[in-house]
């Protein structure tokens, strides 16, 4: 075996609990230093390995597919955004909103909702999850409105 292939095998056997033990409980790895060990022998510390429920995705569900899954395609699925749409594909095109404000003198963009810039309040005050959404922006002396409808 390969060095890479020797530490691969040694990660998970030690993840799973299956590495050569040199005493009952106890983990014995040449990738680990004595502390390392001893903290990996201590259960409370040792890696879980998790597996993933065995279940459908929730867009597989008959539920979601057809006209439903069609009128969800496109939406505002552009999360940290003051307002962004995208179509639910990888590779979608993405629109959203910019504008440039003042702060302290100087101009800044907005873009990303950031704490740092101040507005007075932001967020949508409708949206149905589908096709209709209707959010305000309150940045000092202005008043910004955003719809989206399909």
């Amino acid at each position: 075996r390969s060095f890479t292939e020797h530490n691969i095998l040694a990660l998970t056997q030690m993840m799973t609990g299956e590495s050569n033990k040199s005493e009952p409980g106890g983990i014995k790895s040449p990738l680990l230093g004595k502390e390392d060990a001893d903290l990996l022998n201590d259960e409370s510390h040792r890696p879980r390995v998790i597996t993933p429920f065995p279940s459908p995705k929730l867009t597989d569900l008959p539920m979601f597919q057809g006209d439903h899954k069609e009128s969800l395609y496109w939406g505002t699925y552009r999360p940290q955004l003051y307002f962004g749409v995208r179509a639910r594909t990888p590779q979608s095109l993405v629109a959203g909103l910019m504008w440039l404000g003042a702060k302290d003198g100087k101009t800044v963009m907005r873009h990303f909702c950031e704490n740092s810039d101040d507005l007075k309040s932001f967020g949508w005050r409708e949206h149905n999850g589908i096709d209709f959404g209707r959010q305000e922006l309150l940045e000092q002396d202005m008043i910004l409105e955003t719809s989206f409808v399909k």
